[in-house]
């Protein structure tokens, strides 16, 4: 008998320390619980032990198992907790290629997807439209959003917000109604790229747009105005210039209309630099340039590239981490996630003297 308690206080105290780990915050709904190994040894139990500990925690509904990869803690109202389908996060994106950045994005997703039951799947825009018209029960899926803006896109994200779907924006949003999002801070970036150049003595800062309609483009060139305005620069600031009218801006810059100019990608100060060659001027002699991503597609372009660094990883990582949490009700809510930009300085800018003239200066990572 006596041998009995002891073991069933053995037990007890496997589940009671479970259970105290979720209270605690220590484990995450969807985080992977300790191992039937790892527990063993460290309560000094049997295997048979710590199976009854974790039998009795799925029947509470505190965990869930998913079959050939683990325990993990469940979430509020978490659907078929005890079965082995996953659930499906589905990745809308509607870029051609993967690029260099996606692919670190969906490295991030995908991290932190393993392991706890769900199946990431990658779709175009066009499956959202499908999605919605399906009669099946919707709450067993998640999405993430990396699209570009356009009004079909608008309509079509306005019903899957209105449907309950859970979903999380990537990098940019879509229409003006509340959205869940990870992203860069591209205020703040675009601000301190700004003041950089300031500090090199520039006084004369031109803005370049990929694609004004962008959301995260409109962020960074806030930033920018902002910078401006806040030094006493407000004189110098001009309409942002976008990629079809590259031939205008170049012409402006030929001018004397700026030393520097901020980009709101390295595609867009790519191109920048190849028509200021064209058209006679060197960078950063006459113009210094800085892009935005630190894309490793423009991380060898000649002059190499100032640019802000993304943490795109990341953002993936703490978008899988959002929506898993929406999916599980764990949180409610619109959430919103600023990551930091961290600003790389190669060799596309330099400083001016009093004169205007260029002037060496040494270039580093800051």
């Amino acid at each position: 008998m006596a041998a009995v308690e002891k073991s069933l206080s053995k037990y007890k105290h496997i589940v009671q320390f479970i259970k105290s780990q979720v209270d605690d915050g220590a484990l995450g709904v969807s985080d992977q619980v300790p191992s039937e190994s790892e527990l063993t040894k460290s309560f000094h139990v049997s295997s048979i032990t710590v199976r009854k500990a974790m039998e009795s925690l799925v029947r509470e509904g505190v965990v869930y198992r998913v079959k050939g990869k683990g325990t993990f803690v469940a979430g509020p109202s978490q659907p078929e907790m005890g079965t082995d389908t996953p659930r499906k996060v589905y990745l809308l994106m509607d870029v051609e290629n993967l690029d260099t950045s996606l692919n670190k994005i969906l490295r991030g997703i995908q991290g932190y997807l393993n392991g706890r039951g769900y199946l990431l799947v990658l779709e175009n825009q066009a499956f959202c439209r499908e999605f919605l018209n399906r009669e099946t029960d919707l709450s067993r899926a998640g999405m993430i959003l990396f699209l570009y803006p356009g009004d079909q896109k608008r309509e079509e994200l306005y019903r899957l917000y209105k449907s309950g779907v859970k979903f999380v924006c990537i990098d940019r949003t879509i229409g003006s109604f509340p959205v869940n999002y990870v992203g860069t801070n591209n205020h703040d970036a675009d601000y301190a790229a700004v003041e950089y150049l300031i500090g090199l003595g520039h006084k004369r800062i031109g803005f370049l747009s990929h694609n004004f309609e962008v959301s995260s483009e409109k962020e960074r060139y806030a930033g920018y105005r902002d910078a401006l305005l806040d030094n006493g620069l407000n004189s110098c600031i001009e309409e942002a210039y976008d990629k079809p009218s590259l031939d205008a801006y170049v012409s402006y810059l030929a001018k004397g209309g700026c030393t520097a100019v901020v980009c709101a990608n390295d595609l867009a100060a790519s191109m920048l630099i190849e028509r200021l060659k064209t058209a006679g001027l060197t960078v950063p002699g006459d113009i210094s340039v800085i892009g935005f991503d630190d894309s490793d597609v423009f991380r060898y372009h000649l002059p190499a590239l100032t640019t802000l660094r993304q943490d795109f990883e990341s953002i993936g990582f703490e978008a899988a981490r959002l929506l898993v949490k929406l999916m599980t009700w764990a949180v409610s809510g619109c959430k919103k996630i600023y990551l930091p930009a961290k600003l790389i300085v190669r060799d596309s800018t330099r400083g001016i003297d009093m004169r205007g003239t260029a002037g060496g200066i040494d270039n580093g990572e800051t």
